[in-house]
């Protein structure tokens, strides 16, 4: 019987080996899936301290690494429930533990912790996975990151002039010339998308190559498909992806090659002029491009490190400001009765400034409106995330592990202690009715301890001023040009997660009209 037994056993172990032999797509398959199990079993034997949520199942933690790629904010806001107060939880995913920290103290203590012990760009070098996507030179040589910072403070008014010209401009091309004064129903996500792309393009690359169409969806889908790459390769366990997935994946050379067809002339004429003008001339553009020329320095300044950064810069600039506009946009949709009050609030600063920086820092109404948007319908319900470079200890004893990745709970901006009613949409919850500004404490732009969608301290995303103003600046112009309702069966399509993170839906259709007594902020 043994015998028999050992037959049938080798017999079929041979049989799975003459089909995995010949099959390749499902050998690598089986070993894949097999390499993902270990390795998220291995991560949630680790122990750390800090107590893990988000798996009432029979499979105990192993089925928490699943589940957080559908589940992640349920699970977050358990463990947010029992630590609001102050604490720290933990959260299963495929490579790591993601420690979620809670409480005023703890949230300040992160964000103080030096970038060698708590690191954004590392954080972003795995979650966006760099090598693949942007290219390694922007991890290891980040020198932009500070050319940037530095120059969207010291070059604000002018940056918001051109912007704010340049989104109603494109907004009118993609979207505007479609609608009349009747109802046309309309896919809106892609056009919006588009119309940050080029906005944000102004001031990276100039009036002229923003408005070029070609360059206009290399540059959009380039935004979205980095993103969607880099969740793909996360899916799969650090030892598999420079040989079974990063380079099968990448579009990143393609995307390269396809960009330096229309920034190589722009970056030749710019060097041409350097040499014959040096570093400063009349009518120097002041844009991303000459920013980095000016500071690019050896390998820096050749037309393929530059070109790297610039759809670095254009991928940053178009994510984020896409999709919270577009929520805000399906607010003002869902919530009507704010219309008329933020028409009027645009229409007496627009008479009285022109479409300004100065009549965009009296919105207050729209200022909240916006910003409520942000807290309820955010990125996800996790902020801002850091990667620890070495293992460390928080103040209340938890244990840190490195690789391991920490960030703020977005969950606090559903907490009836520093917001009551919550769950319902307020849009005059931060309007003071008084001088309001998108630089002023409360404003839009500016996070707190309990608004954390910007990130906070030393980390708070540098462009979030600017955004903010082009945000208000094309509602404002939405609202004085057109009627706006939600297409389709005239419901909010539902959010879609994947992991912490949230957008809106891609199928979203809205309808439009052109107002009679539309005021042309655009002319």
């Amino acid at each position: 019987m043994i015998t028999s037994l050992s037959h049938i056993v080798l017999s079929k172990a041979s049989s799975l080996w003459r089909t995995l032999s010949s099959d390749y797509v499902l050998a690598v398959s089986l070993i894949v899936n097999l390499s993902i199990v270990l390795h998220v079993v291995s991560i949630l034997l680790s122990k750390t301290g800090a107590q893990p949520f988000g798996y009432p199942h029979w499979l105990g933690p192993y089925y928490g690494g699943f589940r957080f790629f559908y589940a992640a904010r349920s699970m977050s806001a358990e463990g947010y429930r029992k630590f609001k107060s102050g604490g720290v939880y933990k959260l299963p995913r495929w490579n790591s533990w993601l420690f979620v920290v809670t409480g005023e103290k703890l949230v300040s203590e992160i964000h103080n912790l030096p970038d060698d012990t708590l690191s954004m760009l590392d954080s972003a070098y795995e979650e966006l996975q760099i090598k693949y996507t942007m290219g390694e030179s922007i991890h290891f040589d980040p020198y932009h990151v500070a050319v940037l910072k530095n120059k969207l403070r010291r070059n604000l008014d002018e940056l918001v002039a051109e912007t704010t010209e340049e989104v109603i401009l494109a907004f009118e091309d993609l979207i505007g010339k479609q609608c009349d004064d009747t109802w046309r129903e309309l896919d809106v996500v892609q056009p919006l998308v588009k119309t940050m792309c080029r906005t944000f393009n102004r001031i990276i690359v100039g009036p002229t190559l923003c408005r070029n169409e070609e360059y206009l969806d290399l540059a959009s889908k380039n935004a979205l498909e980095r993103f969607v790459t880099g969740l793909f390769i996360n899916v799969f366990p650090l030892f598999v992806r420079p040989y079974a997935v990063g380079r099968l994946v990448t579009q990143l050379p393609r995307t390269v090659s396809a960009a330096m067809k229309y920034y190589v002339p722009l970056i030749s004429a710019r060097a041409a002029a350097i040499s014959k003008y040096g570093k400063s001339w009349e009518d120097k553009p002041s844009d991303v491009l000459s920013w980095l020329m000016d500071t690019a320095k050896g390998p820096q300044q050749s037309s393929e490190d530059l070109t790297v950064r610039l759809l670095a810069t254009n991928g940053a600039s178009t994510h984020t400001s896409s999709m919270s506009f577009t929520q805000a946009l399906i607010n003002i949709a869902m919530h009507p009765e704010y219309v008329d009050m933020l028409r009027k609030e645009a229409q007496d600063n627009v008479d009285s400034f022109g479409l300004t920086k100065a009549a965009l820092d009296q919105l207050g109404k729209m200022d909240s409106f916006l910003k409520e948007s942000m807290r309820v319908n955010g990125l996800g319900s996790a902020t801002h995330t850091r990667r620890a470079c070495k293992t460390f200890a928080l103040s209340d004893g938890t244990i840190v592990p490195e690789g391991s990745y920490v960030s703020a709970a977005l969950d606090i901006h559903f907490d009836e202690a520093y917001y009551p009613n919550p769950e319902s949409f307020d849009g005059l919850r931060f309007y003071k009715g008084s001088e309001s500004s998108a630089n002023n404490d409360d404003g839009f732009a500016v996070p707190n301890l309990h608004y954390l969608p910007w990130g906070y301290g030393k980390h708070a995303w540098a462009g979030r001023f600017l955004v903010s103003y082009v945000m208000k600046a094309l509602m404002a112009h939405i609202l004085l040009s057109y009627d706006v309702r939600m297409g389709g069966n005239g419901k909010r399509p539902r959010d879609v997660w994947w992991g912490y993170m949230c957008s809106h839906s891609r199928r979203i259709k809205m309808q439009i009209k052109r107002r009679k007594a539309a005021v042309a902020l655009s002319e």
